[in-house]
This record gives structure tokens, sequence and C-alpha cells, in this order.
């Protein structure tokens, strides 16, 4: 056999081989049903047809699930996602990439908010109004002091780590206006953490770079501004002022790096993390789970007098070690406080104080009316 056909033939032969593989061993591989990376469950094998309405359906389905169980499909996928990114390119719609290595969320509209492209009508900034106004008036008629908190977009933040071409497109944003209504037409409590943690960060990173949170020291310099709005009423609080040299920073794959899981780049990259120095006091309690919505947690410091309920989402989880010891026992329930929702758990808690936190891309669901229950 000459060379050039033994050349031709091992050509041949490979590019048959790397046709068929991903078929071919489709069966034999063992992936997980769900993808971490894309948040979803794969398709499964549809069940054989057993009429003719289900034979249409089937060649869909089977598309489906060939399309996501292929053999090497997380390999390829990777390696594409890998080289997008290293020609400049996102590879999902999720991400935007940003100046330096940052990345920012671009889902849920993020971004026409960021470049503040629509704002909120008068009948959406009345809804927001009489929803805070319903919870704070019921819990001021039970003497326990309530307190709305915006935890700000890592776009806010830090604007100067996003792409030149997104800019604001006017000089007020949702934010604003919202707690411009408040502060003029309500007497709901509100907390802008915005200047506090703009001022922060020219000490130390205070978002993680590969994912959307604030980091613990972020989150310190938040309770620390929690905290002294307590103080109009807790005299005898005293908050804790962080400093980035209270923390030891160590520069590793760590923290959120939920971003960087979404475009396949997966440990390729490091990020200043914060781990606090001297552990503040508080301790984890365990409680029947089956009375709380899902992901509760309760915590607390047992030198501490005072019980909160807060109602928050993921940018709690930060938050947790520095603010719950300030408090015998305080609850974080990862959902919005709706007025039945606190009703329910300021009946189970007895808490002193309740706190509402609110991610800022958040603010867009705007709260539907309803009537207090009796």
């Amino acid at each position: 056999m000459s060379i050039d056909r033994l050349v031709r033939l091992t050509l041949i032969t490979g590019f048959f081989v790397i046709l068929f593989l991903p078929t071919g061993t489709m069966f034999l591989k063992s992936d997980p049903k769900i993808s971490n990376t894309e948040k979803r469950e794969l398709a499964k094998v549809p069940d054989l047809p057993r009429s003719i309405k289900e034979l249409y359906d089937f060649s869909d389905k089977f598309e489906n699930f060939y399309g996501d169980n292929f053999g090497s499909r997380k390999f390829l996928i990777t390696c594409y996602s890998r080289l997008k990114y290293l020609i400049g390119v996102s590879p999902s719609k999720k991400v935007i990439l940003g100046k330096d290595g940052w990345l920012f969320y671009a889902a849920h509209k993020t971004i026409d908010d960021c470049r503040r492209l629509e704002l909120f009508t008068q009948g959406e900034l009345k809804q927001w109004a009489d929803s805070l106004e319903q919870k704070n008036s019921w819990l001021n008629k039970k003497s326990i002091p309530y307190l709305f908190v915006v935890a700000p977009n890592k776009h806010t933040i830090y604007p100067e780590y996003l792409p030149e071409r997104i800019k604001p497109t006017r000089p007020v944003s949702r934010h604003d206006q919202l707690f411009d209504y408040l502060h003029s037409n309500t007497m709901v409590p509100t907390l802008d953490l915005r200047s506090a943690l703009i001022s922060a960060k020219s000490n130390a990173k205070i978002y993680f770079k590969l994912g959307t949170h604030w980091n613990l020291y972020g989150a310190a310099v938040a309770q620390y501004e929690i905290v002294r709005c307590l103080m109009k009423t807790f005299q005898d609080l005293s908050p804790v002022r962080y400093s980035a040299e209270h923390f030891k920073w160590i520069d590793q794959w760590t923290g959120d790096v939920a971003l960087a899981n979404m475009i396949n780049l997966n440990g390729c990259f490091t990020q200043p993390t914060p781990f606090i120095i001297i552990k503040p006091c508080y301790e984890v309690y365990d409680f029947d789970t089956k009375d709380y919505p899902p992901l509760t947690a309760i915590f607390g410091c047992p030198e501490a007098t005072l019980v909160a309920l807060v109602f928050c989402d993921s940018f709690n989880v930060a938050l947790r070690p520095v603010l719950s010891q300030y408090f015998k026992r305080i609850t974080y329930i990862r959902k919005q406080g709706d007025f039945e929702l606190i009703k329910t758990y300021v009946e189970k808690e007895r808490p002193d104080v309740v706190i509402e936190e609110i991610v800022e891309r958040n603010l867009r669901l705007v709260p539907r009316g309803s009537t207090p229950k009796k």
C-alpha cells in the first residue's frame, strides 16, 4: 500500500470516527441529567411512539434528546465557548464581557435597566408605594420597625468595567424614581446603599468580578449601613465598621463564579475573594424546614437580645455572617415579602424588626395590589 493511499485512508477513517463518535458514545456516558451551565434539565429519551400523533411528536422529542445528550457534548461546548471568549465574543446572551476580565449579568433586562431605557409609570410607582406602605403600617401598629433595602446591581457600582457601548441614556434610574416617590408619598423607611458601596470600592473589590453578588466585604459595608438605620429605634446597637484590613484576601477560583460557569470558563480565572479574619458572633440554628419556605436560614448570636425577620434574595448569603451578630435570632426567608407572607412569619417569629432586601434588577417586578385580611 502506497504512503499516499495510507494517508487518504487514515483521513477518511478519522473523519468517520469523528462523525459517529458522539452518537456511538451517547448511550455509554454517565453525564448529569441537569446542566449546571445552562441551569436546566436535559431532555430525556422519548418513549417509542404508539400512535400516528405520537410518531409526529417523536422526531422533535428525539431531536431534543440527541441535541442535549450526544457524546462529548459538554467537552465540545466548552471548547466552543472558550474559543468565542478568546476572540472577545460572549458565549451566552445572558453574560456581557466587560473590561479587565469582568463579567456582567445580561438577562431579565438588566442591561436595559443599566442603560435606563425604561422607567416606572406613575401607576407602577403607586403600586410599589401601596404595597410597601401596607406592610409598614401594619408592622407599625404592632410596634415593629420595618426597613426596605435595595442591593445595587454590580453594573451600578462598577460601570467603569462595562463595555463602552453600555451607557445610561438618562440621568434617572428606576431605583432613583422609586426612592424619590417613596420619600415624597409614604412613611416607608428605606436604605440606599449606593453611595456607601461606591465609596468603599476605592479600598478593595466589593463585588465578585466573575459573578453577580457583592462579596463578604461588600456585605460588611451593607450591614454597617443597615444597623446604623436600626439605631434610630434600637440605640443600644453598635454597628461594626469593617475595612479591607479585616479580611484575608485570596486570589483564586472561589466565591460567586456563576457568570463564568454560565459561559463554560470553569476554573479558568481567579478573583480576589475576602475571608474575614476574626469571626463575628453567630451560630447557625437547626429548625423544622417544613415550617418555612425553601432556602430559609436561621442564625443568631447568643449574646444578643433582639429578634429579626429578613425577607431577601440571594444577596443575603454574604450578609448572614456579618449581620447575624446583632441578633439573638435572625430568620432569613428567601422570598420577597408580600403582605400575607410577612403577616404569617411575623406572627410565627415575633420579631423586634423586619427587614426586606431586594436586588435592584428585581425592582421591575412590581407588586400586585392586595388587601390585608382582618
